[in-house]
């Protein structure tokens, strides 16, 4: 695969992510069947988290989603248009994270529990949000995240700390033009 792996605790399933296609496998990636996205949809990020799998997915023309893989179907839980997602990180048992940088720069934290809450994006972001290519969670834990931001050849960090009001405040950590990772 040349994309994201996520592989259950005990390492007996997997899924992975190779030029968009979504695959899954019971022989830890020596033999693989392809799992059927909904039209349009390629796999961005996967991982393995509350004992299920979880995918984001992408359209091509914009918007994009969030998936819970079972081991029979593909049950969708978001869709989200024009937010194109990149990745997504776990924060405890209850909250995911997910960035994207299209069609403007977004982070979402959203909590599971009880069902899919929190679907906005937060506000809050440093003035480098511009033009930024690529987002990712990194770190998270107690209603913080640490993000890495791409542009060009310029990486570099973003801290946000989740506030008494619900809201996030987010703080650049790194000096713009600096590689931080």
């Amino acid at each position: 695969p040349d994309g994201p792996v996520a592989a259950s605790s005990d390492g007996s399933l997997m899924y992975f992510i190779g030029d968009g296609r979504v695959f899954r496998s019971e022989s830890r990636g020596c033999d693989a069947e392809e799992v059927v996205l909904q039209e349009g949809y390629v796999g961005v990020d996967v991982l393995f988290w509350r004992q299920a799998f979880w995918l984001l997915t992408a359209r091509p023309d914009g918007g994009g989603g969030l998936v819970r893989l079972a081991r029979a179907s593909v049950l969708p839980l978001a869709v989200w248009d024009p937010f194109i997602p990149d990745a997504m990180l776990p924060e405890g048992g209850d909250h995911l994270w997910v960035t994207g940088a299209e069609p403007q720069v977004e982070v979402r934290r959203l909590s599971l529990a009880g069902g899919l809450a929190g679907d906005e994006p937060l506000t809050g972001l440093p003035a480098d949000a511009a033009d930024v290519e690529r987002i990712e969670p990194v770190a998270a834990q107690d209603g913080e995240v640490w993000l890495r931001l791409t542009r060009g050849t310029v990486t570099w960090a973003w801290h946000g700390l989740l506030a008494d009001d619900g809201s996030v405040r987010f703080s650049d950590v790194a000096a713009r033009g600096r590689t931080f990772y």
